[in-house]
């Protein structure tokens, strides 16, 4: 990928490149920003934007806020640079790069990326990236609700990255089976494919301890109720990430410890775990993960019947889920809000809340969304609305505003077909 240059600027950029390959995207992050700096220093624009573009992609973790406006800059600059237009490498690396950025935020553009990265990899010969986008693809079938061309596309993808002896693509995509079956609940499974892709990392060192692949092997046992297993596993891969500066892995296995203190109906262990979670997410800047960190901590609070903090959780949680783009999310937790509101009696604070939820909703018909963001929209919207028809008839004895959320009900009914193609 990298064009001639002074041996040392080549080999910092290959070795960045080379991890990245390997998706130690972390480790490569240092050596993406110091290539960048040199190549614009010497006027290689080329390479320069290489640089640039993996730097990016090493940061998608940590700049969840800022990705909805770094997707749009790189579709114009797919669109108008001239490097990116007739360099089809180049082009290739900047598509991976949106597409990973587009699967945390537009599932929707995420086929049209791998769909070309598919077709650059097979023009170029390239050797792993056609069976790297077909998983990535397979992802999107999911979100499509394609469920067998999803099984089809991935199981083919795994073979072929096997064949060809593709280690991280192998880790990849094994990762990406063994949390479809985690969300599936078929945690047996999970664990087999997960610890599979952490053997093959640990014959190749340049991966990386691998914290998400560790996460998910826990969140799995925590699941299978091997909580001894699982809290030693969640304190040593706690250690390594102190060891190693990595504030976003080390917030996410303190929300791992939470969950074991849950299982043990320990709920104080679970909140000072929280907290530690939240300190470590707000000095980080983690909007995304603190919305979940928040409404766990909103829901401990509310079984405990400490309804002060429950809302207050709640509350920062829904404008943390809306701060991070997140906005598929946005009216699940308004919702939550407006629940809190009412048990304390806070009824016209109630009402408020759920318009806002509701015009979430509304802002979302027709926005191109996959189908299981539209049935999470559906749901979303049948409970919303039942609950603030409740509200107003049970508390607030506003009939006109009842009759304004029924003829919106009626609208969003219309709206979900011509969205569905059934009208």
């Amino acid at each position: 990928f990298v064009e001639a240059q002074q041996p040392q600027q080549q080999e910092l950029l290959a070795h960045a490149l080379h991890l990245a390959d390997l998706y130690n995207w972390e480790d490569a992050g240092p050596e993406f920003a110091e290539a960048e700096q040199i190549f614009v220093d010497t006027g290689d624009q080329r390479n320069a934007l290489y640089a640039k573009l993996g730097r990016i992609r090493s940061h998608i973790d940590r700049d969840q806020q800022t990705l909805p406006a770094v997707a749009a800059a790189l579709a114009e600059e797919l669109e108008d640079d001239p490097l990116l237009q007739n360099d089809k490498e180049l082009r290739m690396f900047c598509l991976i790069v949106k597409g990973d950025i587009d699967g945390e935020i537009n599932t929707g553009s995420m086929k049209q990326d791998w769909t070309q990265v598919q077709t650059l990899a097979q023009d170029l010969g390239n050797t792993k990236w056609p069976h790297r986008a077909l998983a990535q693809l397979g992802i999107a079938a999911f979100y499509d609700g394609d469920l067998e061309a999803a099984r089809k596309d991935v199981g083919a993808a795994l073979a072929a990255a096997t064949k060809a002896g593709d280690v991280g693509g192998q880790m990849r995509i094994l990762m990406i089976i063994a949390t479809g079956l985690n969300e599936a609940k078929m945690y047996q499974q999970a664990l087999a494919f997960v610890d599979n892709s952490i053997k093959l990392a640990s014959g190749t060192p340049e991966t990386g301890y691998q914290f998400p692949a560790q996460e998910l092997r826990i969140n799995v046992l925590i699941a299978l109720k091997q909580l001894d297993t699982a809290q030693r596993l969640d304190q040593e891969a706690l250690t390594r990430a102190r060891e190693a500066h990595k504030p976003i892995h080390e917030a996410a296995l303190y929300g791992l410890a939470a969950t074991i203190a849950e299982a043990r109906n320990d709920r104080e262990a679970a909140l000072g775990a929280l907290q530690q979670a939240i300190s470590l997410g707000e000095s980080a800047g983690l909007t995304r993960m603190l919305a979940g960190i928040y409404a766990r901590a909103a829901d401990i609070y509310k079984v405990s019947g400490d309804l002060d903090n429950a809302e207050h959780f709640a509350d920062l949680s829904s404008a943390s889920t809306q701060a991070s783009g997140d906005l598929w999310a946005v009216p699940q937790h308004l919702q939550i809000l407006a629940e809190l509101q009412i048990a304390r009696g806070r009824y016209e604070e109630a009402d408020r809340t759920y318009d806002r939820a509701e015009a979430f909703l509304d802002s979302m018909i027709g926005s191109g969304a996959t189908l299981l963001e539209q049935t999470s929209v559906i749901t979303a919207s049948s409970q919303i609305y039942s609950q603030h028809f409740a509200l107003i008839a049970t508390h607030l004895n506003d009939p006109r505003k009842g009759y304004n959320i029924i003829e919106q009900v009626r609208g969003r009914a219309a709206a979900q077909l011509l969205v569905s193609g059934l009208a």
